[in-house]
């Protein structure tokens, strides 16, 4: 396991990549056959640039405020997300979320976040084409025909969604 990596660059012939816990990796490039790409906790990542493959970005980390900008500059098919309730909320508003034009390129998204020990206890579902946007988290703005929670989780939720919106 290599650890303190600050960059990665020109890996011409790596094709998946899995980095966990790389808390000064500040940029990928020149990783042209790169096809699957696992992001766990490296809040630094600024740049990726020169990933034309890319096909499926997994993402994880639950202190994420808000998306990382490199997702504007990616084009994967698929990202799976896993982050806190707060941002995936924020996601679940779609076009007037305000992380909205990082994501809204990517073919299909997969997003969750935990509460107590349920790992992916809320979710997200997206498709460009056809659009569908399909989330289990109350917002009216999306749908009237979503799963209702107790009124003290929608309190809290309507709680953590004001304390995550930008000022």
């Amino acid at each position: 396991m290599v650890h303190n990596l600050k960059s990665l660059q020109n890996l011409p012939s790596v094709v998946e990549l899995h980095l966990y816990k790389n808390p000064d990796m500040e940029s990928i490039r020149g990783v042209p056959k790169l096809q699957v790409l696992s992001i766990n906790y490296c809040p630094k990542l600024k740049l990726l640039e020169g990933i034309p493959a890319l096909q499926k970005l997994y993402l994880l980390d639950f202190s994420m405020k808000t998306l990382p900008g490199y997702l504007q500059d990616v084009k994967p098919k698929s990202l799976v997300l896993d982050c806190s309730l707060p941002l995936l909320g924020n996601i679940s508003m779609g076009a007037s979320c305000s992380d909205w034009d990082k994501i809204s390129h990517i073919q299909q998204i997969s997003g969750y976040a935990g509460e107590m020990r349920i790992r992916r206890r809320w979710y997200v579902f997206y498709t460009r084409e056809p659009f569908k946007l399909d989330t289990n988290i109350v917002c009216s703005s999306i749908s009237r025909d979503k799963t209702t929670l107790p009124p003290t989780d929608l309190a809290g939720l309507r709680r953590l969604l004001a304390t995550a919106s930008p000022q």
